[in-house]
């Protein structure tokens, strides 16, 4: 962030330095402190929501491993239904032979 902060302020101090060297500010002057306005706010954004990201993966790997848990049996008694089944099939296959 010192980085970005520092090229903003050096980018903004130049471009000031330049037009007020050529004796007034033009539309374009003031378009171009625009948007380095615009540039460094959401630059400030995105620093917000960046702070956000550790929180919002960590509960989707908390609900991930709930929802594990929670299908565990489910899992499991489809794993043995499916034993089950083809259990059946054999014994189904052996009587008509």
């Amino acid at each position: 962030m010192k980085f970005s902060t520092g090229f903003i302020i050096g980018a903004v101090s130049g471009i000031a330095l330049n037009y007020f060297q050529k004796g007034s500010f033009t539309d374009d002057a003031n378009k171009v402190l625009s948007t380095v306005s615009t540039i460094k706010e959401s630059i400030s954004e995105l620093s917000d929501s960046v702070k956000v990201v550790p929180g919002v993966v960590k509960d989707l790997q908390k609900d991930f491993s709930d929802y594990t848990n929670d299908i565990q049996p489910d899992v499991e008694n489809i794993q043995s239904s499916i034993s089950e089944l083809q259990d059946n099939m054999e014994e189904f296959k052996s009587i008509n032979r």
